[in-house]
């Protein structure tokens, strides 16, 4: 709750912090304001107002800010001392338990040294009596196997519990079905009381009913463990303790251990030996201070009712107890927090009446003294409209601000209505044209400055008016020379007109003949031009027949070298019809056939070799001849180059000549232009000076006329 007064408390000093400094919206207030009314009178008041509403907000704020935090604390402290009554009563219930439990266990300790039949009658008796408790539903003993008694290897355990209105009594040996037991297990281990979870146990009748069992550990003189000593008691016995509610109506508490189980809940009885579900934020909130052992105050939206909520949380403390339990205590905030509501508005109805009686006493004693401004205000409104006569020269009597206010105010008045008197005298004679004036009233402060103004405009406009008096002169005179200079201009022109229209005639005749020129450049350019691509292709033309000579020759050369092979394949034929024959000699008579075929191949061979040698002449012949004809071709495709670059030149010089030529005729008709230009100027001139000299005379008329008008003004005499 601190923490929720402190973020309440920081953001209302944020509030009243940005309201301050957020100029646009305190402008945006003050001219609403201004809509309603323009009168000091009332916007005096109603700023003061405003002003001491802002005052009078923040120092409410603060101070509600504060009896809230105060109220608050109260109300922390209060229900927290509820939650611990009830933590307590749970508490003082859950240590007599543990009473029982801790005599059922010492006198367990008692009784082993006894011999089995008395000490098993006293262990019943003793589960009786303690069952005999209206708060103790079954009472329990469980012992390791072969350590309380002899031959108890499955070990022993005995129960007496109520069944409707009889005590019921079990003894069994059990041990698989109770060592891994809740209400077994825990105490072994930490040696100390356990206070199981709630579970659901099925009576015999089949009624379901909650369960919370005290388990109590039994040690022997060495301090070894050798049984538990429990006591079951039913959440409804839990349930019925006498809570404290306080003094609130919408109020409840439940206990809960750290696993979020309700051990009793007095809103709803239904939620006993159930598992809370913590999905709720409050929930999560909740189950963390439980198992943190915390005294906390939550606060949060009950998922019952839907309203917001305190939980007053109160850690359960058993000696020599293992467990993690939580008081909670929940009372609706509004209800908590009634009185600081009531108040809160106690103090804004306070504060709303203050603020309206200091309204109306501010407004009574600022209208009677702002009273007299609203003639000052008529008073300036009628000079704003230039009705300086009609304004009275009454003052307020009072000495204050206001009363010297309005006396400077008439003193003003007095003072402008002389000086616009006298300037009105001074522009009145300027209309008239009289310039020979003076300024004789005194002026005092700025208005100096409009004095000067006017006898600088007095002195500036007679130096004016003898200016324009003496410029007159000059312009008559000039006028009348400007006359005579335009009539002689006018007879130049003329003449230079008819001059220049000779010229223009040669020009054109010149600009023909040029035109011709260039038309027989271009023909001659285009004769030149053909001329030059067929001599081009007949360059190409002795280039392929060079060539193909060239190809003749090296043609001529590789059948050269054929005759040559075969002069060899004649020569290596005639050695071997040679050998043939020398054998066929040495063979006699069965080699004569084979020596007539030798002698064939030999003639042949011959034949062959005399063949090969005369077209070896013969290729001789041909390749001087084909050298010869590709000298004479090499001759005459070198005059055909020689003749081809001339055709060129020819060519580049009739373009050239071309080219000059149209570029003559271009500037003949430049020049014939400008010609035509010269003249139409000429004809100009002639005009304009026909025209000067009529404006000449317009002029001496109109000098003449600003003489006459220049004289009326009266001018100060010049020293």
């Amino acid at each position: 709750m601190k923490k929720k007064l402190k973020d309440i408390f920081v953001g209302k000093i944020k509030i009243v912090k940005n309201f301050f400094h957020n100029k646009k919206l305190l402008k945006k207030i003050f001219d609403i304001l201004s809509v309603f009314t323009e009168k000091l009178s009332v916007k005096i008041p109603i700023i003061n107002v405003v002003a001491v509403m802002i005052i009078m907000f923040v120092v409410g704020l603060v101070t509600n800010i504060s009896i809230r935090a105060v109220i608050n604390k109260m109300v922390e402290k209060e229900v927290s001392y509820v939650a611990t009554i009830n933590a307590q009563g749970i508490e003082n219930f859950l240590e007599n338990m543990q009473v029982i439990t801790k005599n059922l266990a010492f006198d367990a300790q008692r009784f082993k040294d006894v011999d089995s039949a008395n000490a098993e009658k006293l262990l019943i008796e003793d589960l009786t009596q303690a069952v005999s408790n209206e708060r103790v539903y079954s009472a329990y003993y469980a012992f390791e196997p072969d350590k309380y008694c002899a031959e108890t290897s499955n070990g022993l355990s005995y129960r007496v519990f109520k069944n409707e209105k009889d005590i019921v009594t079990n003894i069994n040996n059990d041990y698989e079905d109770y060592r891994t037991g809740v209400y077994y297990a825990p105490a072994k281990k930490y040696k100390q009381t356990y206070i199981t979870e709630p579970y659901v146990l099925t009576l015999s009748n089949g009624q379901e009913v909650g369960v919370i069992t005290l388990s109590t550990p039994i040690l022997d003189s060495n301090g070894e463990f050798i049984g538990v000593a429990n006591c079951d008691i039913l959440s409804d016995d839990i349930m019925g303790l006498d809570y404290e509610k306080g003094a609130y109506k919408n109020s409840f508490g439940y206990v809960m251990t750290e696993n979020g189980t309700y051990i009793a809940n007095t809103q709803n009885s239904e939620k006993a030996v159930k598992v809370l579900y913590a999905g709720k934020k409050i929930e999560k909130e909740s189950m963390k201070v439980i198992k943190e052992k915390k005294v906390a105050l939550v606060e949060g939206i009950n998922p019952d009712t839907q309203k917001d909520s305190l939980y007053m949380h109160i850690p359960l403390n058993i000696s020599n107890a293992n467990m993690t339990w939580s008081s909670v205590f929940v009372v609706e905030k509004e209800e908590a927090l009634h009185e600081v509501k009531s108040i809160t508005e106690l103090m804004s109805l306070i504060s709303g009446l203050g603020i309206i009686l200091l309204a109306i006493f501010s407004m009574i004693i600022l209208r009677k003294n702002l009273l007299p401004i609203s003639e000052i205000v008529k008073h300036a409104e009628k000079m704003g409209q230039g009705e300086l006569k009609s304004i009275s020269g009454k003052a307020t009597s009072s000495k204050d601000e206001i009363g010297r206010l309005s006396t400077a105010f008439n003193e003003t008045n007095a003072v402008l209505e002389g000086y616009i008197s006298e300037i009105s005298y001074i522009l009145n004679h300027i209309s008239e044209g009289d310039l020979d004036i003076h300024l004789d009233k005194e002026y005092v402060g700025d208005f100096i400055q409009i004095k000067e103004s006017m006898m600088k405009i007095i002195t500036s406009l007679n130096n004016t008016i003898l200016e324009i008096t003496t410029a007159s002169h000059e312009v008559l005179v000039g006028a009348d020379q400007i006359s005579q200079g335009s009539q002689l201009l006018s007879c130049q022109t003329s003449i230079q007109a008819s001059a220049i229209e000779k010229i223009v005639n040669s020009i054109q005749k010149v600009s023909e003949d040029m035109k011709e020129n260039a038309e027989n450049a271009k023909k001659a350019n285009t004769l030149s031009h053909e001329t030059n691509t067929v001599m081009v292709k007949e360059k190409e033309q002795m280039e392929n027949m060079l060539d193909i000579m060239n190809q003749i020759s090296q043609t001529s050369a590789d059948i050269k070298k054929v005759v040559k092979e075969i002069e060899d394949i004649a020569f290596q034929t005639n050695i071997l019809a040679l050998n043939a024959a020398v054998e066929a000699a040495h063979a006699g008579d069965r080699g004569k056939g084979f020596s007539v075929v030798a002698k064939e191949v030999r003639s042949l061979s011959e034949k062959s070799a005399k063949a090969a040698k005369y077209t070896e002449e013969m290729l001789e012949n041909s390749n001087i001849i084909i050298k010869r004809g590709i000298n004479e071709a090499d001759i005459m495709a070198e005059t055909l180059n020689h003749f081809l670059d001339k055709t060129v030149e020819i060519y580049d010089s009739i373009e050239h000549i071309s080219l000059a030529s149209e570029n003559q005729k271009q500037e003949i008709n430049a020049v014939a232009a400008s010609i035509e230009e010269i003249s139409a100027a000429i004809n100009i001139n002639s005009a304009t000076a026909e025209e000067s000299a009529s404006a000449s005379e317009e002029l001496q008329s109109q000098a003449q006329l600003l003489k006459h008008l220049v004289d009326k003004f009266i001018l100060k005499k010049q020293n």
